[in-house]
């Protein structure tokens, strides 16, 4: 059975007991566009996978028809002049989780696909 790790919110994550995660975007009414609101709950959510030791591998998608619009542009136009501290607000949020969905725990540096003992794990990002 299917473990809800987030269960509610602009991020859920699901573990089942083969030890596949899956991370869902969850604002569908945004076409999942990011705000702050949004990457912090995506931040969240990429540590509490990062936590699980019984993750063996993370999926990574959209709720609705649309994986990711990217920036959410309705809310930047709403922040008029307050728009480049807004930016620099969500693009410190994004610089959390980027690298945390590149790099897995037992991940060395140095270490590259098929090094023995190199513990490389890497995800990847849907385009």
């Amino acid at each position: 059975m299917t473990e809800k790790l987030i269960g509610d919110g602009l991020a859920l994550l699901d573990l089942d007991p083969d030890g596949v995660g899956h991370l869902r975007l969850n604002r569908p009414e945004a076409s999942n566009g990011m705000n702050v609101e949004f990457l912090r709950a995506l931040h969240d959510a990429i540590l509490t996978a990062h936590g699980e030791p019984r993750l063996r591998v993370l999926l990574l998608s959209g709720e609705g028809p649309n994986f990711c619009a990217g920036g959410d542009v309705k809310t930047f136009a709403r922040k008029g002049e307050d728009l480049p501290d807004y930016l620099r607000q969500a693009t410190s949020c994004s610089a959390w989780s980027a690298p945390a969905t590149w790099w897995w725990p037992g991940s060395r540096p140095g270490s590259w696909p098929g090094r023995p003992g190199s513990g490389w794990r890497r995800t990847r990002a849907c385009r």
